[in-house]
């Protein structure tokens, strides 16, 4: 699992991308705190983005500065598979300034 930082709508926000599992109808469901839960399992009351067909999401409206745990697991008719192992990654803090020159 990885995390890359950016901006979506002028707030913070993460991109979070895996490697896919093998078979058909798979879906993956992330979940993301600002509490570190354990390694391989999140805290009850983490958020979740479930339902994610493809490969990437990104969680969007965070708080600036602020330390984000993630995990995703995949699902399939049979149920749902082990988290990955927890990642973390910290937002942007302030504004980011773009300037571009034409």
């Amino acid at each position: 699992v990885t995390v890359t930082r950016g901006v979506s709508a002028g707030s913070p926000s993460l991109t979070v991308s895996w490697t896919a599992v093998s078979g058909s109808g798979i879906t993956y469901t992330v979940w993301y705190s600002t509490s570190s839960g354990n390694e391989t399992e999140p805290p009850s009351g983490a958020s979740t983005q479930s339902g994610i067909a493809g490969t990437s999401t990104t969680l969007s409206g965070l708080t600036q500065g602020t330390v984000y745990y993630i995990w995703v697991a995949a699902v399939s008719s049979r149920g749902q598979g082990p988290y990955s192992t927890r990642v973390s990654e910290t937002t942007f803090e302030g504004k980011i300034y773009i300037r571009i020159r034409m």
